[in-house]
């Protein structure tokens, strides 16, 4: 799993058309070694090295590690945990994100202009200073929806600044991420898969990567988690497989699994 920071290097390098292929191998692995331990029905068992309580102290300390370290970088938010506050402030105030987000064209400015001289802060259809972020509008709705708890209680300057309501969010569903793990284990294999589960995504680099960026990307796996600790309640799996599939289309590849899951079990 660590293997994807070839891949990261030279998307950092902005080798694109080496960093897309790069990432595919592991992702091919993974689904490989998760399939042949389900068709044959049981994986290779393994001896603990770690007591339970040692790896659920680990879990709790590796948290709040985490968020001292999203909190540590405050103009860490990118684009896309941008785009998340924007169009929280649009459902608020009666609009869909799409086709509303802030744009420059030939609006009048109403701030500084950056290093390369341009000016991002135009005045919008609303009457409001907002920095562009024209194309914000590429997610599901559910996206947009996850950020609002986030925009009512920080607001929004209309700035790309500090941004909390994106760092709140992030933190959110991150810990709703890790907190759904721990259930998930604690259900199907008692208090040593929770500690394992918890522990596996505080201690994974590149869960931590998408925290620090203030991307959207935990939203999407926190709400697969939720559906798969009630994967035997329908309408529950059923909503939560939506709800992600409206957040990012990917998860709906997961709705047929889902659909077929038996009854009863």
């Amino acid at each position: 799993l660590l293997s994807f920071s070839v891949s990261l290097w030279f998307f950092n390098e902005g080798e694109i058309f080496w960093s897309v292929p790069l990432a595919y191998p592991p992702l091919v692995y993974v689904l490989g070694r998760m399939a042949w331990a389900g068709w044959r029905g049981r994986a290779r068992p393994v001896r603990p090295v770690w007591p339970v309580w040692a790896l659920a102290a680990a879990a709790v300390f590796l948290g709040g590690f985490r968020i001292g370290l999203n909190l540590a970088a405050p103009r860490s938010v990118i684009d896309v945990g941008y785009a998340g506050v924007i169009g929280a402030h649009r459902i608020v105030n009666g609009q869909a994100p799409y086709g509303n987000m802030p744009v420059q064209d030939r609006r009048p400015a109403c701030g500084p202009a950056d290093a390369t001289g341009e000016i991002r802060e135009r005045i919008q259809e609303n009457g409001r200073c907002e920095s562009s972020n024209p194309r914000g509008d590429t997610y599901g709705p559910v996206s947009y929806a996850a950020y609002v708890p986030g925009y009512l209680v920080f607001g929004w300057t209309g700035k790309w600044d500090r941004l909390p309501a994106a760092h709140a969010t992030s933190l959110l569903f991150d810990a709703l991420a890790l907190a759904g793990l721990a259930l998930v284990g604690r259900r199907f294999g008692g208090a040593r898969l929770a500690a394992t589960l918890a522990f596996a995504w505080a201690a994974y680099p590149f869960t931590q990567y998408a925290s620090n960026s203030n991307t959207n990307d935990a939203i999407m796996p926190a709400l697969l988690i939720w559906g798969f600790w009630l994967l035997t309640k329908p309408g529950a799996r059923g909503a939560f497989v939506a709800l992600a599939g409206w957040t990012k289309f990917g998860a709906l590849l997961l709705a047929p699994l889902w659909l077929g899951y038996p009854s009863g079990l």
